[in-house]
């Protein structure tokens, strides 16, 4: 390359901000809510009286619930978009982890690894479709994105690798759920953009003074819209019958 050429611009800063955000995510459903159970094995195995094969009994049902949840994920995205998936399994999941500390019996404990797996899986899947999405945006550098994203699974880990030794295990657990809670919430402030369509919407709803809450049984557009809706499906479903 010639001295006197111009060097390449900085990334723009925003998608390095909702990838660095996104990346919490990552942090949440496999740093803090699948790793950190090598962490806990060994004062939860002296607690409870585990043999070897309880303890790896817990790990592979946390993994066939992550199994479990990558599989669902596409029947959730139907209904919700990514964000949204995101951020509802990974605040399911951080309730979960706060559930480990007060769970008294091994059923519940595999109940609640279980669970946990499926709900980080759909937050974990979420947030990379969310991080592609990022990625393939004009003048975003596609590969740092998705580095920043995945690479929040080894902060996770060196957050779980700091709190889980000094606490009991089951006061752990419960702090592990307050991390994930508390990157949750910083998640759901994080800078996603917004649509042209949604800003457009919303200064038209202004502009017809359509700001205000509506009645209380809908507004008709929407009520009509829903009743074509239904009678759609009905003559479907005559029609297959």
């Amino acid at each position: 390359m010639p001295d006197d050429a111009p060097a390449p611009p900085p990334p723009p800063l925003r998608p390095l901000r909702t990838a660095l955000a996104l990346g919490l995510a990552a942090a949440t459903s496999l740093g803090l809510a699948r790793f950190s159970y090598a962490l806990l094995l060994p004062p939860m195995r002296a607690a409870l009286g585990w043999n070897y094969l309880t303890a790896g009994a817990m790990n592979t049902v946390n993994a066939a619930g992550y199994l479990a949840g990558a599989l669902l994920a596409p029947r959730v995205f139907a209904r919700l978009d990514a964000r949204r998936a995101m951020l509802a399994g990974g605040a399911a999941a951080a309730l979960l982890l706060a559930a480990h500390g007060a769970a008294r019996g091994d059923a519940l404990l595999y109940a609640l690894r279980f669970l946990t797996g499926v709900a980080s899986a759909v937050s974990f899947v979420g947030g990379g479709l969310l991080a592609a999405r990022l990625a393939a945006t004009p003048g975003a550098p596609a590969g740092l994105v998705l580095g920043l994203y995945y690479g929040g699974t080894g902060v996770g880990i060196i957050v779980s690798a700091l709190v889980v030794p000094p606490l009991p295990w089951r006061g752990a657990w419960v702090l592990l759920g307050a991390l994930a809670f508390r990157v949750e919430l910083e998640i759901g402030d994080s800078p996603f953009e917004s649509t042209a369509s949604a800003k457009s919407a919303g200064e038209q709803a202004i502009r017809d003074n359509q700001s205000h809450y509506c009645p209380s049984p809908g507004l008709p557009v929407f009520r009509e819209e829903a009743a074509r809706f239904v009678r759609r499906r009905e003559f479907r479903c005559a029609s297959c019958s």
